[in-house]
């Protein structure tokens, strides 16, 4: 008699706080098995703790940090070993004026929220392409659109660009993966109820929606088929609209002529 059927198995990162946190608890009662990542040791332990509790769910908490290269290669090779979903959530803020950034907070927001969604995607890409299975999420966020919003005296230009990397990213490899059964999405919610802006020393939004609800939209999302989700979005056709006004920059942009108003010096 065939023994009970292996569950699937969620790799998250970004998972002892907010929108990770939401996700690992989400999908651990949707029927799957856990790799919990973050930094917090303290954290990962109470979360395997509690959604281990009833011994139907296996938890195998990942402490790492995706900002240190053995962290993030620790990560890597754990999704190498085999796992079915990837959510890449991991994240941190860096809001204040780009004049007076850091590099050294530069660099990590480079090193979490492009370099780790980058190499972690290619693991599972890797992974999930031989057996022709397997779901991607990477968490952006709205800010990702934001290059021509007023964003107020909360400077976040390089989170931003982070994001808008992400979106773009996700949607090309979406592309390529499509026809191989892997399922791709990007998340870009909005204001979310965390310690997200606590930590990065700014008021939290007046309005905002709960991490339980942003990842309730994006696995009903990923049901959908939908490569980009925004949770609070009510009209979808403001995406495909989006993706339209693209698509037109490139049609009349590729041409090997300039533009008339470039021709002259007073143009």
């Amino acid at each position: 008699m065939a023994g009970p059927a292996a569950r699937p198995v969620a790799l998250v990162t970004g998972a002892s706080s907010g929108l990770g946190h939401a996700y690992a608890r989400q999908l651990a009662e949707g029927g799957w098995d856990l790799v919990p990542v973050a930094r917090r040791a303290a954290r990962l332990e109470a979360l395997a703790a509690r959604l281990g509790s009833d011994g139907e769910v296996a938890v195998e908490p990942l402490v790492a940090d995706l900002a240190d290269p053995a962290g993030l290669a620790a990560v890597e090779e754990r999704i190498a070993s085999g796992v079915d979903l990837v959510v890449n959530c991991a994240g941190f803020a860096g809001y204040m004026p780009f004049a007076e950034l850091p590099a050294e907070t530069a660099d990590t927001l480079i090193d979490v929220h492009v370099r780790a969604v980058t190499r972690l995607t290619r693991a599972a890409v890797q992974v999930m392409l031989p057996r022709r299975r397997g779901v991607i999420v990477n968490v952006a966020s709205l800010l990702a659109f934001s290059e021509s919003a007023v964003l107020g005296r909360f400077n976040r230009a390089t989170y931003a660009a982070c994001k808008a990397f992400v979106v773009t990213f996700t949607q090309l490899v979406a592309q390529e993966v499509r026809d191989h059964g892997i399922r791709v999405q990007v998340c870009c919610p909005g204001a979310v109820v965390s310690e997200f802006h606590d930590v990065a020393g700014v008021p939290r939004p007046p309005a905002a929606m709960s991490p339980e609800e942003v990842v309730t939209a994006s696995l009903r999302a990923l049901d959908a088929g939908d490569v980009v989700c925004v949770p609070g979005l009510e009209d979808p056709t403001v995406v495909e609209r989006y993706h339209e006004a693209q698509r037109e920059m490139l049609r009349q942009g590729n041409r090997p002529e300039l533009a008339e108003r470039y021709r002259s010096a007073g143009g």
